[in-house]
């Protein structure tokens, strides 16, 4: 207050303001005083007096703080500078309502609310006025009212139910732990909106508040929602207005139930029940209630299926009407008993009889069902059908019956032991033998009938079989009744359970003693006897040795009688080629002389029918010397043979391939190549009778230091197993594959053979040689041991082309002529004479004058024979146009197959003709041969 606003500079109205405001505060029930600008009071007003226990004479100009606010209520100094209505006057700024506490008079603390405002004179302050009343029934009731919602808090804080308390807008006020725990949430909620925990539940939880906020004072619901940590949890909850004093609703009061293990085990009874139902009705077993009167009251389809009635035809009877007449009056004797208390259950075997008349053993168990006061409410029966059962049990009643029959009377003793090898049981036949009883024998008793000697070997034996579980067996002497010991083979094998632990062992004793008597005879026979077989096996190795060299014998002369039969044919050949064959070519030569005479049209067609006869036989002659002996395996060796053979089978409708490998020149012997030759040729005439194929192909190669000539086709084979079975019986073979292996053996080869039925059959031979290059130009086969002589390494001087010496003398052409028969010579010389261009100026009867006659005669064309001796016509072609290439060479022969033409060729030669087209043939040649002159 400004001292300025009331009277100032007239201190007479500055009085009379002073004592009309200290009138006023007189009256006032707060209390009031003044101070000065130091803090000593002015003045005190009648209420402050009375509050404080001071007197207005006993404070005025005394320091207020020091009398009334000098400590605080703890005891502890209460300095001035720390005082606000102090610091008021020299800092003015007003206090409003201050809570404070003054000191009485008789030191007790008055609890007080001030307010305080500086006076100042002339712009300063010049002291202060303090307005103050009584806070202590104010502070009483704000402390309870604290202390009784501290007690509230509390209360809902640890209240064994979930609380919470909602504001308007579902923001928590308030919650328990309870409902913090219920709900997973943090514990720290005040403020935080259980809309942000579950935004889910934002909309269910405004229709609820809008129902409240409507008049409803109570709403129950049951929510489940699903916790932070992801487990679920059913709550049941009851919401209540939030209601002030003045019947306001600013929020909602929630009382909440976990119902979460109500719930889980409200959904356990109910499996439970669903689980009882369906054992109930699908148990293995019959179910049934039954009334304490015997009526049916709930029963199972199984026992429906044991009984032969439908459910509702039993819930019609008693269980007397289907139990067997002489079972009913043990089965309610039993059930009495239960009622009475004295079992708590009871289980039976008794009969049903079927609705269709037959007969059910079954096994009944009976309990009684009580309610929750203990009174009896019915039976609980559970029927289980063991005809099956008992009629295995009867069953194996007569089959231990049947047992004991047969091992107490079988010639063995039997007996039966535990795990440990305690004997519990005997056969009659151990008693009747020993004389002893089961008492004396049980468990280790045995011992006392075994021979001394015996006894410790047979126990440790026996022993060490339980210790290992391995079956037992032993051979020892037991006394009889009459003190004579037998001996006897015992036997004993473990009896396994289903986990294969020993249950138990079974035994037998077979007497032995005869046997061994036997034994020892048998012995002494079989000394003799091994005598007896050593003398034999002796025998037999002789007689076996003698019949593998006639065996071996055998198969040389074999082979030598098949060389000897190959060799009859070469000769047979030859003679058929070096007479009839040369006879019919020099008629053809002479035939073709005279029809140049100029002979009557009768005449030449006489000679033209004889030359015919003449062709068609030097064909059959050609093709009898083939079958003979085929002219190309002796001149060109095994694989143009082969090659020839491949040919010839394409006539009869198989066709043949020839596989050879570059490099297979080899030494063979001439019998060695006909034998092979012969081998190929049955393999190809097997597989034309029995392959039914019209394809095979031979590879001819070397393999490590052997020759192997392979003959394939893919054909329908056989089996292997019959063939074996008829060489193990020494049964012919329809395919004479035996012979073949024979004669490979003999030459000292090996024949190998692979078959199945639909895989065709493949068959190999093989034979040592020693493999070397071939020579250039000469065939292409295996050749005789005899070689080709290398040309000569003299260099000759060159010739004058054979056309330059003959157009620089008498203009005609010089030929000579090389046959090895004298016949065929002189048929081409009368033949070739006859031409004034020709000039015969030499005959030659074999390769190697032909080869000399050619170095000193210089003919210009060479009239060449193939097969003649010492030097074959291709052989001789070689050496002459590897000397004298420009020397013309045409070749002729009885046999101007495709094999010689192509080594004629390759030897040099212009062509190859027939000695039977010669006539009229070989003019042409000779003459289109020789180049014109001036070339």
């Amino acid at each position: 207050m400004d001292s300025e606003g009331v009277p100032s500079g007239d201190e007479n109205r500055h009085a009379s303001w002073s004592q009309s405001t200290h009138s006023i505060s007189d009256y006032m029930m707060e209390g009031l005083y003044t101070v000065d600008a130091h803090g000593r009071v002015t003045y005190m007003n009648p209420a402050s007096q009375a509050l404080l226990g001071w007197t207005s004479e006993e404070l005025v100009g005394r320091n207020m703080h020091d009398a009334t606010h000098y400590k605080h209520p703890d005891g502890s100094p209460f300095p001035a500078s720390n005082c606000p209505k102090f610091n008021l006057l020299s800092n003015p700024a007003p206090l409003s309502h201050h809570p404070d506490t003054f000191i009485h008079k008789d030191g007790t603390f008055i609890p007080v609310v001030l307010s305080a405002v500086p006076i100042f004179n002339k712009g300063s302050v010049a002291g202060a006025i303090v307005v103050f009343r009584d806070d202590t029934t104010r502070r009483a009731t704000a402390q309870a009212l604290r202390d009784s919602e501290e007690r509230l808090r509390l209360l809902i804080l640890h209240a064994p139910t979930a609380i919470a308390l909602f504001d308007s807008n579902m923001r928590y006020v308030l919650a328990s732990k309870r409902w913090i725990q219920c709900y997973g949430l943090q514990e720290n909620l005040t403020g935080h909106s259980h809309y942000e925990f579950f935004p889910e539940m934002a909309d269910h939880w405004s229709t609820v508040y809008y129902r409240i906020l409507a008049g409803e004072t109570t709403q129950a619901l049951e929510e489940r929602f699903v916790r932070a940590d992801g487990t679920m949890q059913w709550m049941k909850l009851e919401v209540h207005p939030w209601v002030t004093s003045e019947g306001r609703a600013p929020g909602l009061l929630i009382f909440g139930e976990d119902m979460t293990a109500w719930k889980r085990a409200e959904e356990r009874l109910r499996r439970s029940l669903l689980e009882y139902q369906s054992t109930f009705e699908n148990a293995a077993v019959g179910m049934s209630h039954v009334s304490l009167d015997g009526r049916w009251l709930k029963v199972n389809e199984r026992l429906c299926q044991i009984t032969g009635y439908t459910r509702e035809e039993l819930l019609s009877k008693t269980f007397e009407d289907v139990t067997h007449p002489e079972d009913i009056g043990p089965d309610w004797a039993n059930a009495r008993r239960l009622m009475a208390g004295d079992i708590s259950a009871y289980a039976m075997e008794k009969r049903y009889i079927r609705k269709d008349g037959s007969q059910r053993w079954i096994n009944l168990t009976v309990s009684l069902l009580r309610n929750e006061t203990g009174t009896i409410q019915n039976f609980i029966s559970i029927i289980e059908d063991i005809t099956a059962r008992k009629e295995t049990q009867e069953a194996l009643h007569e089959s231990e019956a049947r047992f004991r029959t047969l091992a107490d009377n079988m010639s063995q003793f039997a007996w039966m032991a535990d795990s440990t090898g305690w004997i519990s049981w005997y056969n009659q036949r151990w008693y009747e033998y020993t004389g002893t009883t089961f008492d004396e024998m049980q468990g280790w008793g045995w011992k006392k009938v075994h021979h001394p000697e015996h006894v410790n070997r047979v126990e440790n034996k026996w022993r060490k079989a339980h210790e290992t579980g391995e079956p037992w067996e032993d051979t020892f002497p037991l006394r009889g009744r009459d003190g004579t010991y037998r001996w006897f083979l015992s036997r004993a094998l473990p009896i396994r359970d289903s986990g294969g632990r020993i249950e138990g062992w079974f035994g037998t004793n077979t007497d032995i003693t005869c046997l061994r008597e036997i034994q020892a005879s048998l012995s002494e026979s079989e000394q003799r006897l091994q005598t007896l077989t050593a003398d034999l096996e002796r025998r037999i190795e002789d007689r076996t040795q003698e019949l593998q060299e006639s065996r071996d014998s055998l198969r040389v002369m074999t082979t030598e009688l098949n060389l000897v039969e190959q060799r009859e044919r070469k000769r047979l050949a030859g003679e058929l080629h070096d007479y009839l064959a040369q006879s019919l070519v020099v008629c053809r030569l002479n035939l073709g002389r005279v029809r140049k005479e100029g002979l009557s049209p009768r005449a030449d067609e006489v000679i033209g029918e004889t030359e015919e006869i003449l062709h068609k036989a030097l064909d059959y002659s050609r093709t009898l010397m083939a079958e003979l002996s085929p002219p190309v395996l002796q001149h060109f060796g095994l694989v143009a043979g082969i090659k020839w053979l491949a040919e010839q089978f394409q006539h009869y409708g198989l066709h043949v391939t020839v596989e050879e490998e570059e490099l297979v020149g080899s030494v063979l012997s001439d019998d060695t190549a006909v034998l092979l030759y012969q081998s190929v040729r049955e393999l190809l005439l097997n597989i034309l009778k029995h392959a039914k194929t019209e394809n095979a192909h031979i590879r001819i190669y070397k393999g490590v230091g052997d020759l192997r000539i392979e003959v394939a086709d893919s054909g329908v084979g056989f089996a292997m197993a019959s063939l074996r079975a008829m060489n193990k019986d020494h049964t012919p073979s329809r395919f004479g594959l035996f012979s073949l292996r024979e004669r490979m053996n003999t030459i000292g080869g090996q024949f190998d053979l692979q078959s199945s039925p639909g895989g065709g059959t493949k068959a190999l031979l093989i034979l040592p040689v020693t493999i070397r290059e071939r020579t250039p130009g000469i065939g292409d086969g295996f050749e005789y041991e005899r070689a080709l002589p290398p040309p000569s390494s003299s260099v000759e001087p060159a010739l004058p082309h054979p056309a330059a010496i003959l157009h620089s003398q008498k203009g005609r052409i010089r030929v000579l002529l090389v046959d090895d028969h004298a016949m065929v010579r002189q048929g081409l010389r009368s033949l070739l004479d006859s031409y004034p261009d020709l000039e015969v100026i030499g005959e030659a009867c074999n390769g190697e004058e032909a080869v000399a006659m050619t170095r000193q005669l210089h003919p210009a064309l060479v009239v060449m024979d193939i097969n003649m001796p010492k030097m074959n016509g291709i052989e001789a072609t070689a050496h002459i146009k590897a000397r004298y290439p420009g020397t013309i060479v045409i070749g002729l022969s009885v046999n101007a197959g495709a094999v010689n033409r192509e080594a004629m060729l390759k030897a040099g030669a212009v062509l190859l003709l027939t000695k039977e087209a010669a006539a009229r043939e070989l003019y042409d040649a000779i003459v289109n041969s020789i180049p014109p002159h001036g070339t």
